[in-house]
């Protein structure tokens, strides 16, 4: 008999740990599937499980290793538009296009910019340095507008496009994910 809906799902998720003692040799797999099983499932469910596991051994190692090819393919499409849109950019601004639309956007996130700087033509690389500079000392000003207004003495100001440059400021050193 097959385990409940609800430990075939978290096997089914595995952790990397127990993926691990599913390809580990045969001496010492039992035993790493059993320590997986203590740590995540409930006493009563254990045995059954790991019979379970036991059995469909081969289909859960399937199944995780499509997961990860379906990751790797993901990761490399997502890596591929990355390079052509930074490079569909890069273009636009050297020909002195969409500068006046990136002036008024909030720029790229500084691990794309990196990206951006190393393989951008001298004169998009100056727009960029040169547009990002003043993009970030308006978020540190802004940023020092906070610190100003959390003193006791201005706590009663109102406040205006400061009020999330911690948020801003945090998207555009890390980046950020957008809700498409």
């Amino acid at each position: 008999m097959a385990p409940s809906y609800r430990v075939r799902q978290k096997i089914r998720k595995g952790p990397p740990r127990l993926l691990r003692a599913l390809v580990a040799p045969r001496s010492g797999r039992d035993a790493a599937v059993a320590a997986w099983a203590e740590e995540e499932l409930e006493e009563s469910e254990r045995a059954e499980a790991q019979r379970w596991i036991r059995d469909n051994r081969e289909s859960l190692l399937a199944g995780a290793l499509e997961e990860l090819i379906g990751l790797r393919e993901r990761c490399a499409q997502r890596d591929e538009a990355e390079r052509r849109f930074l490079g569909t950019l890069l273009e636009h601004l050297e020909a002195g296009e969409l500068r006046g639309e990136y002036t008024d956007s909030s720029g790229l996130c500084l691990p794309h910019l990196e990206r951006a700087l190393r393989s951008a033509p001298p004169q998009a690389r100056r727009f960029l340095v040169e547009a990002e500079s003043e993009k970030l000392n308006r978020l540190v000003g802004e940023l020092s507008e906070i610190i100003r207004k959390n003193d006791y003495r201005f706590r009663d100001e109102p406040w205006g496009a400061e009020r999330d440059a911690g948020v801003r400021s945090t998207g555009k050193l890390k980046g950020e994910k957008r809700d498409t």
